[in-house]
């Protein structure tokens, strides 16, 4: 159901702006990630570059670190253990069910590199 509703928006005959498939999701009233009702642009991009999207997600990608000393005395004294992050080579992949093909997918990043330089952040008319 939502590979339906996001493979329009990578096909290469159509071209909505992200913003455009996020107002039309909340127009259709379907829920976000999260539960909620309005669509950010945000929400629309990170479903299409998450890999859990298509399957697959990563476990053990922090792991405990001893805690660094505190920058301040004003601070309050922590647990004195910190998430650290861990080498991609200590990660593991858990199927998961995927929401979103391998060909939508891969037409993403396309689509991506292709929005970035026509942002109107870049218009310098």
């Amino acid at each position: 159901m939502v590979e339906q509703r996001l493979a329009w928006s990578t096909a290469s005959g159509q071209t909505p702006r992200w913003s455009e498939v996020a107002k039309r999701r909340s127009e259709a009233q379907l829920p976000t990630p999260r539960g909620g009702k309005r669509w950010q642009v945000a929400s629309v991009r990170g479903m299409l570059r998450s890999p859990t999207s298509t399957g697959v997600a990563d476990s053990g990608r922090s792991r405990p670190a001893p805690a660094r000393r505190r920058t301040s005395t004003l601070q309050p004294v922590g647990p004195g253990q910190r998430q650290q992050p861990a080498p991609t080579e200590a990660w593991m992949a858990v199927p998961v069910p995927a929401l979103i093909s391998d060909e939508t997918c891969a037409a993403a990043p396309h689509r991506l590199d292709r929005n970035g330089p026509m942002a109107r952040r870049h218009n310098t008319t």
